[in-house]
């Protein structure tokens, strides 16, 4: 067993402990165990990148992590383990696309701690995918906000047209014209101001959104030419 190399946990950051009778390293802080096989797979890097193209993340993200425990500083390694929190394949795959509150915040601690570990220019990398992550999830908020609103209006619309159908069934027969002014008075001229009232409140969060989507696709831009600066291939597998 090769228990004189230096193995940290990356969950909890304390050096693991060779287990000689399980053949395993273990972290007496946390409890997180690897077989020595695993962790010191000479392919675990080209394991990780090639469950995370097959769309394994978790698998994936069991491979980088082991990476890291040998190599606390790889690059590549975090940047693998953020985009398994994301469930991207690569940075080009990254959208504006609604997810949940615990997605966001475990991109946020995997970003973290890669900046924890990284030199300037890395620091820039992952600092520009934190602005990413930050305009996602302002979007998501956005989308919460705009969706009732879009909701409401589609119903008023049907209201409208419901009015309009008992407007042309008034106009022919002639008895039912008070009825008709009523409907008028009372009905669409509240449907009117309601829908008015709906658009106001959607016309700023519609700004704010095209904002946000170029906000998101400077950060992703960034993100991309980094990386095509570093050699990495930014093309989406199939």
């Amino acid at each position: 067993m090769e228990n004189a190399r230096t193995v940290i946990c990356t969950k909890c950051g304390a050096q693991l402990e060779p287990d000689q009778d399980y053949n395993i390293y273990r972290c007496n802080f946390c409890g997180v165990a690897f077989g020595s096989s695993i962790l010191f797979n000479k392919d675990a890097m080209e394991k990780a990148d090639k469950s995370l193209q097959l769309g394994e993340y978790n698998e994936a993200d069991v491979w980088y992590r082991c990476v890291l425990m040998r190599e606390p500083k790889n690059f590549m390694a975090f940047r693998g383990r953020i985009l398994c929190a994301g469930k991207w394949k690569s940075v080009t795959e990254i959208d504006t696309e609604v997810m949940s509150e615990v997605r966001i915040k475990k991109l946020y601690k995997r970003i973290e701690e890669a900046m924890g570990h990284s030199d300037d220019e890395e620091m820039d990398y992952f600092a520009s995918f934190r602005k990413v992550v930050s305009v996602i999830e302002r979007y998501c908020q956005n989308e919460n906000e705009i969706n009732p609103l879009n909701a409401r209006l589609a119903k008023l619309s049907e209201q409208r047209k419901q009015f309009y159908i008992q407007q042309e069934e008034a106009e022919r027969e002639a008895e039912e014209q008070p009825v008709r002014v009523i409907t008028e008075i009372y009905g669409e001229t509240a449907v009117k101001n309601s829908v008015k009232e709906v658009e106001q409140k959607l016309q700023p969060l519609l700004e704010q959104r095209k904002y946000l989507d170029h906000e998101f696709r400077v950060a992703r831009q960034f993100l991309i030419g980094v990386e095509k600066k570093k050699g990495i291939d930014t093309t989406q597998k199939k």
